[in-house]
C-alpha cells in the first residue's frame, strides 16, 4: 500500500472504529434485546484498585491511527483509567449485575468454582463480542469505495471467516457454562496457585498449537483460560478448561505454572504477556522502572508475533527483572 492509499486508510480505519466504539450493542445474552453496557472481565474495587495509581493503570494498546506511522511499532504502553481497563459493552445492567453478584462479593474465593465459572464467562463473552466488533471494521473496510482496490482482499476475508469461525466455537463454551449456572454437571476443571504479589492482572482465553502443520480441529477448538489476580499480599493465577474439550498440550501447560522457582514465575507471566493473551495490565510503578530496551523488546515481540499461537515461544527480556513488582516506589 503506498503512503497516499495509507494515509487514506489511517483516516478510514479510525472513523469506523470511532463510530463502532459509540455503537449501542446489544446484550450478549440470547434472547435479550436489551442494549448492553460497559462490562469490566475484572472488578474495579477488590482488584484493580490494590495494583492502581491514582485510579490509574498500564494496558498496551494501539497507538492513536492518525499518530502512527509505518515505520514505528502501531503499540504502545498506556496510562488508563480503572474505568476503562478490560472493559467491553457485553451486558444489559439487570444480567450484569444478577449473574455476576456473587463473583463481585467480596472477600473473594479464588478457589470457589462458581466463582471461577463467571470469570470463565466473561471472557467467554469478551472474546465472542471482540469478534464481533473486529468483523464489522474488516467488512466496512472491505465496503469502503475509498479503498477499493487498495487493500488485500483475500487477507481480509480469510480474517472474517477465521472470526466466524472462532464465534462458532466460543458460543460452545458459552452455552456449556450457561448450563453449569443452571445447575448441570461440574464440566470445568480449575487449578489455582499462589505466588508473591507482583501487580499485575489479566483474564484471557486461548488456544494452543503445537505445529502449524497439525491438521484443523474439529469445532470448537481447544481453550485453555486464565486469570491473574492480585489481592492484598499475594497474585493468584486460575488456570482452567473444559475436560470434554482438552487435549495434551493444555494439561501440560496448566501443569507448567506448578513448582516454579520466583524467577521461573517472572519470566513466565513475560512470556503469557508477551506470547498469549491481550486482556493485561500493570501497575503504573512496573512501567516507570521498566529499561527502555526491555520496553521496546516487548513492544517488538507482541506486535510480530500477536497471531502466533503456537507452543515452545521464547522470549529473552523479563519484565519484572530486579523485583520490579510494583510493591514499593522505586527510589
Amino acid at each position: 500500500m503506498d503512503k497516499k492509499h495509507a494515509m487514506e486508510f489511517q483516516k478510514i480505519y479510525a472513523g469506523i472504529s470511532k463510530n463502532l466504539n459509540n455503537k449501542k450493542w446489544k446484550c450478549i445474552i440470547n434472547n435479550c434485546d436489551n442494549h448492553s453496557i460497559n462490562s469490566h472481565l475484572l472488578q474495579q474495587n477488590g482488584i484493580l484498585n490494590l495494583i492502581s495509581e491514582d485510579n490509574h493503570v498500564i494496558e498496551v494498546k494501539a497507538i492513536d491511527s492518525f499518530k502512527w506511522n509505518e515505520s514505528n511499532s502501531p503499540l504502545t504502553f498506556k496510562r488508563i483509567s480503572i474505568k476503562q481497563s478490560l472493559s467491553l459493552n457485553l451486558f444489559c445492567n439487570k444480567h450484569d449485575t444478577e449473574i455476576f453478584k456473587h463473583a463481585e462479593t467480596l472477600p473473594l474465593d479464588f478457589n470457589d468454582y462458581l466463582t471461577q465459572i463467571l470469570f470463565t464467562y466473561r471472557i467467554i463473552c469478551a472474546e465472542i463480542r471482540k469478534k464481533e466488533y473486529n468483523i464489522e471494521i474488516y467488512q466496512r473496510l472491505l465496503n469502503s469505495n475509498t479503498l477499493y482496490g487498495s487493500l488485500p482482499v483475500d487477507n481480509f476475508e480469510t480474517f472474517i471467516e477465521g472470526s466466524k469461525r472462532g464465534i462458532e466455537d466460543l458460543r460452545v463454551y458459552k452455552e456449556k457454562i450457561e448450563n453449569e449456572l443452571n445447575g448441570s454437571e461440574k464440566e470445568f476443571e480449575f487449578k489455582v496457585l499462589k505466588f508473591p504479589l507482583i501487580k499485575v492482572y489479566c483474564s484471557a482465553g486461548f488456544n494452543i498449537y503445537e505445529t502449524y502443520a497439525t491438521p484443523l480441529e474439529e469445532i470448537p477448538l481447544k481453550y485453555v483460560f486464565i486469570h491473574v489476580i492480585p489481592s492484598e499480599d499475594s497474585l493468584n493465577i486460575i488456570l482452567g478448561y473444559n475436560k470434554r474439550l482438552v487435549k495434551k498440550s493444555i494439561i501440560d501447560y496448566v501443569n507448567s505454572w506448578e513448582g516454579l522457582s520466583i524467577g521461573e514465575f517472572e519470566l513466565r507471566l513475560t512470556d503469557l504477556f508477551a506470547t498469549r493473551v491481550e486482556n493485561w495490565g500493570l501497575s503504573p510503578v512496573i512501567y516507570r522502572q521498566l529499561n527502555k530496551e526491555t520496553e521496546n523488546a516487548f513492544i517488538k515481540y507482541f506486535g510480530e508475533n500477536s497471531l502466533n499461537y503456537l507452543d515452545g515461544q521464547k522470549i529473552d527480556f523479563n519484565l519484572f527483572e530486579g523485583n520490579n513488582y510494583g510493591t514499593q516506589q522505586p527510589l
